[in-house]
C-alpha cells in the first residue's frame, strides 16, 4: 500500500478488534480476534506476521483494542499525515 492510502476493515463484533501501528516502519496491522482468536493468540500471530513482512519490532508498536472509529479519527492521522 502506498503512503497516504487509507485501509478500512469492517468487523461485525463491537470488541476484539486489534490495531497495531509500527511507528518505525510505518506499517499497520489489523486483525479480528473474538474469543477463539484470543485463545489462539491472534495478537501474537499478527505481530509475528508484521515482523516477517515489514521487519516490525514489537517495541516500536502501538496497539489498540476496540473501535475502528477511534483509530481512524485519532491515531492514524497523528502518525502518518503531515500537518504542514
Amino acid at each position: 500500500m502506498k503512503p497516504g492510502t487509507c485501509s478500512i476493515d469492517f468487523f461485525m463484533q463491537i470488541v476484539c478488534h486489534l490495531y497495531f501501528v509500527d511507528t518505525k516502519n510505518k506499517a499497520i496491522g489489523l486483525s479480528h480476534s473474538g474469543w477463539r482468536g484470543t485463545v489462539k493468540r491472534m495478537g501474537q500471530v499478527t505481530l509475528e506476521k508484521m515482523a516477517k513482512e515489514f521487519g516490525t519490532d514489537p517495541k516500536d508498536v502501538i496497539c489498540a483494542i476496540g473501535s475502528i472509529f477511534y483509530v481512524l479519527i485519532n491515531l492514524i492521522p497523528k502518525l502518518f499525515v503531515s500537518t504542514k
